[in-house]
């Protein structure tokens, strides 16, 4: 009910069960006048208070009649990692600055609204672009289907483009699958495309999530705000496939950092606009190349000791051979490529590209606009 006062947000919420112990409807209104003094803001919270109690006893009974849970942030069933705690803990204690990070705090969600089995212990998150290109469609669906036939919950926002391929992906492997929404589990439910993904999903023991009311509709700020849970729930970090320079996506690498998750980037045809954001991501060294599901499965779960950093699959001369051509001036990838092909009589774009991808991330080369540069 709180929650629900205008005004009223999470630094609130936390200070004052932290204080008081408590939510109790009795008690609320004398600790809420203890706690703001101020007359004339508690004769706003006496004006909004028995709505405010209306309101939450509408959506407690919708949430009932859907078999939807609500877990506050104080309960054993929140995840801790939601919390930035990195191991688990029963409950929400402590005072909030030496318990919550003060940078996320703001970002918690007083209470999640759960359809199905929310769990994972083995989890990463998959997002991208709403306009992926049909090459990225082709990786989403791959990487999806690798992890969760790997044991590994994928979890992702269930947006058109690579979230959706990355759902479809999954669900073709046993594993659990998470779908974490930008908007209420109810709205969700009238959109016939999210209904039969969702009802896929809790065939499989999979989770739903979302931090908004049941009936609260998607907009510019829920979406973006939503992704704080797809990075704190993804245990081995996160995955970006196909993401423009201003994606949404971002946003949940952002997020990736902060929770100090690993951060991992697919990039097919460089130069494409659908892959700028992430190559920017490899440019600032915070993000790790993937060519493809094996290699992402072996960095999040190696079974060999960690290699040595000279560990590439192509032959070392064709690096050697792209260094020294852009050493003459920066070019483009089609400029480079009828290089390579004039050196070696015919070549594979798709090789050439991921020979790139690595000289991206071991900082021998960059990438700015269209032309690769030596560094």
């Amino acid at each position: 009910s709180l929650s629900l006062i205008k005004g009223i947000g999470s630094k609130f919420l936390f200070r004052f069960y932290e204080k008081y112990k408590t939510f109790s409807l009795s008690k609320i209104p004398l600790l809420i006048k203890e706690e703001l003094k101020n007359p004339d803001k508690y004769k706003k919270f006496s004006e909004q208070w028995p709505k405010a109690i209306n309101q939450a006893e509408t959506y407690i009974k919708l949430c009932e009649k859907f078999d939807i849970s609500i877990i506050p942030f104080y309960s054993p069933q929140y995840p801790s990692s939601i919390l930035g705690k990195e191991k688990k803990q029963e409950t929400f204690t402590g005072k909030i600055e030496n318990s919550i990070s003060k940078k996320i705090i703001s970002l918690i969600p007083p209470f999640l609204f759960v359809l199905g089995n929310l769990k994972g212990d083995k989890s990463l998150s998959i997002v991208g672009t709403r306009h992926p290109t049909q090459e990225g469609k082709k990786k989403a669906y791959e990487f999806g289907k690798a992890l969760s036939e790997k044991g590994y919950t994928v979890i992702s926002g269930g947006a058109e483009g690579i979230d959706t391929y990355a759902h479809k992906g999954a669900l073709e492997g046993p594993s659990p699958v998470g779908l974490i929404l930008g908007e209420g589990i109810l709205t969700a439910l009238k959109n016939p495309s999210k209904r039969k993904l969702i009802k896929e999903i809790l065939k499989k023991d999979g989770f739903i999530v979302s931090q908004f009311f049941p009936t609260e509709k998607g907009s510019k700020w829920t979406f973006p705000r939503r992704n704080y849970i797809i990075a704190a729930l993804s245990t081995e970090g996160c995955l970006i496939i196909s993401a423009p320079a201003k994606s949404g996506s971002l946003i949940t690498a952002e997020y990736c950092r902060l929770l100090n998750k690993p951060l991992y980037v697919y990039i097919g045809y460089a130069p494409h606009k659908a892959y700028r954001g992430c190559v920017n991501l490899l440019e600032k060294g915070v993000a790790q190349f993937v060519a493809n599901p094996e290699e992402l499965l072996n960095k999040i779960s190696p079974a060999t000791p960690a290699p040595s950093l000279n560990l590439s699959l192509h032959p070392p001369d064709d690096k050697t051979l792209i260094l020294r051509l852009l050493e003459e001036k920066p070019k483009t990838f089609d400029e480079l490529y009828i290089e390579m092909v004039k050196e070696k009589g015919e070549y594979d774009e798709a090789e050439l590209n991921l020979l790139l991808g690595e000289l991206l991330i071991e900082g021998k080369i960059s990438l700015v606009g269209a032309y690769y540069q030596i560094i």
